[in-house]
């Protein structure tokens, strides 16, 4: 279960901060891993991470 809002703000977030963009790139490829567990409280629930980016050409 994501959340599609929270994704495409923190996909936009993470393009924007990759400098440069090579010219020939036709698009990127972010992938989001999400576990179900503990988190550091102690709190049982969805857990965001690692998160992977890479052009397309």
């Amino acid at each position: 279960m994501t959340s599609r809002g929270f994704n495409a703000a923190l996909a936009a977030m993470i393009a924007s901060t990759i400098n440069p963009i090579p010219a020939n790139a036709t698009g990127m490829v972010i992938n989001f891993s999400e576990t179900y567990g503990y988190t550091n409280d102690g709190v049982l629930g969805w857990n965001l991470g690692p998160i992977s980016a890479r052009f397309t050409y």
